[in-house]
């Protein structure tokens, strides 16, 4: 069974998927379709996103905004006076120092989206995405980017945590995008309380980057998990559980 939940806006839809996840037997679900219009961000309900960022500080998790930035550096990007050779030149700056931290010892999804492969051999896969629509190449299929890489990722390892994201697709709708651009993002696997929140955020910045670069409308974003767990216990959860199905009956 394929489960799906499509909503109006990013904190709809993970409040909706997070109740989901909470009732499943064992907080397990597989495989989760989440997608969310992207049209009206300024009417996120701020509520849960408070709520949200207080439960992942209480229980030592990094913030919503952490989470989101190492898929799009959102700040950076509005510093960078809207040029995006800036933009990259500053990330790949400062991502010695970033990949100190233990969450990119591995490497970051931005990372890999501007500079795929290794030290002599690099692809921005973002630039070349851009640049192939805006020459005129229209083909669904070279609008694609990956993350995961078998000569790195492939591993024995019990836990390893990076890369969950494996693919991201951009789709324009309509003749030459008129109807939106839309991006898919899929997750081998992906943890609702301290990730999917922010993998969704990420998701929607870099979709709303990559559209006004191709100068197209962003519609929505469609986040694939073929494995969706809780994150933590239920017991841990369920103050947080109480205060998200409080606020979607209001």
């Amino acid at each position: 069974m394929i489960h799906t939940i499509e909503e109006k806006d990013l904190p709809t839809a993970w409040a909706k998927a997070f109740i989901k996840c909470y009732n499943a037997p064992r907080g397990n679900i597989l495989p989760m379709i989440v997608k969310f219009d992207a049209t009206a961000d300024e009417f996120w309900d701020k509520d849960i996103i408070k709520i949200l960022n207080l439960n992942l500080k209480r229980t030592k998790n990094f913030p919503i905004e952490t989470v989101r930035n190492t898929i799009f550096p959102e700040y950076l990007w509005q510093t960078s006076n809207n040029d995006r050779e800036t933009l990259y030149a500053r990330y790949l700056k400062i991502w010695p120092k970033l990949k100190k931290t233990q969450q990119n010892r591995l490497g970051s999804y931005f990372k890999r989206l501007i500079a795929f492969g290794d030290a002599k051999n690099q692809k921005n896969q973002l630039e070349e995405i851009i640049k192939t629509w805006n020459q005129g190449t229209h083909r669904k299929s070279a609008l694609q980017a990956t993350i995961f890489n078998p000569y790195e990722d492939i591993s024995k390892a019990p836990r390893r945590g990076f890369p969950c994201l494996q693919q991201v697709v951009f789709v324009p709708e309509g003749s030459n995008g008129q109807e939106g651009l839309t991006i898919v993002g899929f997750y081998a696997s992906q943890d609702c309380f301290s990730k999917a929140f922010g993998n969704y955020w990420g998701l929607y910045s870099l979709g709303k980057f990559v559209a006004e670069a191709m100068g197209i409308p962003f519609k929505s974003v469609c986040c694939i998990a073929s494995n969706y767990v809780l994150g933590s216990t239920k017991k841990n959860l369920k103050e947080l559980y109480n205060a998200i199905v409080n606020i979607m009956k209001e």
